[in-house]
């Protein structure tokens, strides 16, 4: 019985072998170079990449420090305009406000010569305008050099029909604003009015005392209209 079994497995084993016809070639075990080539391809495709991303970060980087640099400059450019803009604005009411001091103290100045106030036109006056009661005449002396006189009765205007500020010029450095009035009065000629105009100029001066700062009048003289 044992005998017989052998052969019977020995046949049916190389039955299998002989059917399934399997080569040596297909269980030769890969080297791996496919696999191999393609990971270093995959590789490079990647560093390239990363090199690419680092160039364009690096110039996203420049470019937002430019953007930031920028942005600060605008920021001061505004924080300028608005400094500028409330000091021309807090200048230009500061002067407007002077304007209508100074006028007044023209009218105070016309008023005390035609009611012949003399210690009123000294308090009005710097030392460069010398007034002189007994002959209602006021002297002023230009750089301590020049000087002209000017008669009270000149300066009287007690039939003003229109009176309007000509030009105005304010030096703020040095304290002196320059006013040149236009008076604008009518004579009768004979039956017709005849409208005339004469012009003043006055220098204010602001004076340092020893307890206040005060506006005075440091130059008069005529003008005549353009």
């Amino acid at each position: 019985m044992k005998k017989l079994l052998i052969p019977v497995f020995l046949t049916a084993l190389i039955g299998c072998s002989e059917s399934d016809q399997f080569s040596a070639e297909e269980f030769e075990p890969s080297d791996g170079s496919d696999d191999m080539d393609t990971l270093i391809a995959t590789n490079e495709r990647l560093v390239d990449q990363l090199g690419k991303y680092s160039e364009k970060n690096e110039e996203l980087k420049e470019e937002l420090e430019s953007l930031e640099e920028e942005n600060d400059k605008l920021k001061n450019d505004i924080m300028t305009y608005r400094t500028q803009f409330h000091q021309a604005r807090d200048e230009k009411d500061e002067e407007l406000d002077l304007r209508f001091e100074l006028d007044e103290l023209a009218g105070s100045f016309f008023e005390a010569v035609f009611s012949r106030d003399t210690a009123r036109l000294e308090e009005l006056t710097t030392d460069q305008i010398e007034v002189d009661d007994e002959s209602e005449v006021l002297t002023v002396t230009y750089d301590n050099q020049l000087e002209t006189t000017l008669r009270y009765d000149t300066l009287e205007f007690s039939q003003i029909d229109f009176l309007r500020l000509h030009s105005a010029e304010f030096d703020r450095q040095n304290s002196r604003y320059t006013a040149q009035y236009t008076f604008t009065f009518f004579r009768d000629n004979k039956g017709d009015t005849e409208p005339e105009n004469r012009m003043i100029e006055i220098v204010f001066q602001k004076e340092d005392d020893v307890l206040n700062e005060e506006w005075r009048i440091a130059s008069i003289q005529n003008r005549y209209p353009g």
